[in-house]
């Protein structure tokens, strides 16, 4: 049998654009001659074929648990992040479950990427990605870049690298860009949607509904079926989102005559299974909270009285201390997503643990390397840079998070295998570099 080159996930890199990498690094013919490769090596044999999800076979190749690749990579959190059915089930924590069958979504209809990322990818690594946070419906923008992102119409975009695309037209014109960054429903919006990444299992419908139903009739909205008596949900949303952005991501709403209900959008308010999709929850959320952080603190919070259920609360995780999550950070290289693994903890705890103790993920060599010169041979931000050839945004922003632990952390793992000397280190870096370029 042949052997398998298993490349590592990039940084949010989505489910479909790591299966391309996988099909073109092994010279396979096409996605289907890939999956059932994958199948013969990683599949259930006692399941058949069309019920392995992909997710589950991308996961094995990545060496990591099904659930750390489908909270990490796949848009499963944000398509279900509210839910009736079997709520309290983590995404992809069940390796049996029907729920991972649609982990990876295949049936998009645009695909978004920013030309500056990947600009900076074919620099960094000599290769781009597709990246999960583009495909928000409605994030027209790359947060971080600011600017607007290009979109290519094509089922199998993600298999191919964006850098193929990259003459595509921008999505929206600048503009439209500012209309949307100075609108702050649309603002609330996709930082709730960022959220629900976030977790490791949705909202749970059942407890979501009163409480956005009893805030709507605070506000004067009419919270239930039948004739409109009062103002409806759906009314206020077509008002107060631009309206050409809302005819992208639920044209339904837009094509509705005033003060006829819309049930995907109304019955968010009072229906006691799913209404339509999260975008439909999200729109409502959006409008009836000041903030997304206001939206998310309540809700991650409810509670379901008087009806006889259990109070619904969420998973509290007991962290180790700060000295063993350093010790783990170190054992790990600096990958958080290795260390979630060493911990048995969901991946984006564990993200949230290191970068609070100065820690962030060393998402590549690159990056490690600039953060030596940087921090242990005392070279200028601008001079690391250079030196490294890492990218500016990446490395300025794992400055940022790094605190009093990340200089004993890198000494530690840089002599995991030999003893660390960081003359030697940075006079290697300066015999390969080329000496005009360094000032």
């Amino acid at each position: 049998m042949r052997s398998l080159i298993r490349p590592q996930p990039f940084l949010d890199e989505i489910d479909l654009s790591y299966l391309g990498r996988v099909i073109r690094l092994n010279d396979f013919k096409n996605e289907k001659e890939a999956i059932a490769f994958l199948y013969e090596i990683f599949g259930n044999k006692e399941v058949a074929r069309n019920r392995v999800s992909k997710a589950d076979l991308l996961a094995k190749v990545a060496s990591c648990s099904l659930e750390n690749f489908t909270q990490m990579h796949t848009t499963r959190p944000l398509r279900r992040g509210i839910a009736s059915y079997c709520p309290d089930e983590i995404h992809g924590g069940n390796d049996e479950s029907t729920l991972n069958a649609t982990a990876v979504q295949n049936n998009y209809e645009m695909a978004y990427f920013c030309r500056k990322c990947v600009s900076d990818d074919l620099k960094l690594s000599g290769m781009s990605y597709w990246r999960r946070a583009h495909q928000i419906p409605g994030r027209l923008w790359c947060s971080m870049h600011n600017s607007v992102l290009s979109s290519v119409s094509s089922k199998i975009a993600f298999l191919t690298e964006p850098s193929a695309y990259f003459d595509a037209n921008s999505v929206i014109s600048d503009e439209k860009f500012l209309e949307l960054k100075n609108n702050q429903f649309v603002m609330n919006f996709l930082e709730i949607s960022r959220l629900l990444y976030l977790r490791n299992k949705p909202l749970n419908l059942r407890a979501t509904t009163p409480i956005l139903g009893d805030i709507a009739k605070e506000r004067g909205f009419q919270a239930y079926s039948g004739n409109t008596k009062s103002d409806l949900i759906s009314d206020h949303i077509n008002s107060v989102f631009p309206k050409w952005w809302l005819e992208m991501i639920f044209p339904d709403l837009v094509r509705k005559p005033y003060g006829k209900q819309l049930h995907k959008i109304d019955g968010v308010l009072y229906m006691r299974t799913l209404s339509s999709t999260v975008t439909a929850y999200l729109l409502v959320i959006s409008v009836l909270f000041e903030s997304a952080e206001v939206a998310m603190n309540k809700l991650n919070h409810v509670y379901i009285n008087g009806t006889g259920e259990n109070s619904i609360k969420r998973n509290v995780y007991q962290l180790p201390p700060e000295k063993d999550l350093v010790e783990t950070y170190i054992e790990a290289r600096g990958n958080h997503q290795v260390a979630s693994e060493k911990l048995k903890l969901p991946i984006y705890i564990v993200i949230r643990a290191m970068r609070k103790i100065g820690l962030p993920s060393l998402s590549s060599d690159i990056l490690a390397n600039a953060l030596v010169l940087f921090y242990l041979c005392k070279q200028s931000i601008v001079r690391s840079i250079k030196l490294s050839g890492v990218n500016e945004y990446r490395f300025e922003n794992a400055i940022r998070e790094t605190g009093g632990n990340m200089v004993l952390a890198l000494e530690k793992i840089f002599s995991l295998e030999k003893q660390f000397d960081k003359d030697v280190f940075l006079e290697n870096y300066l015999k390969n570099y080329s000496s005009p370029r360094v000032k």
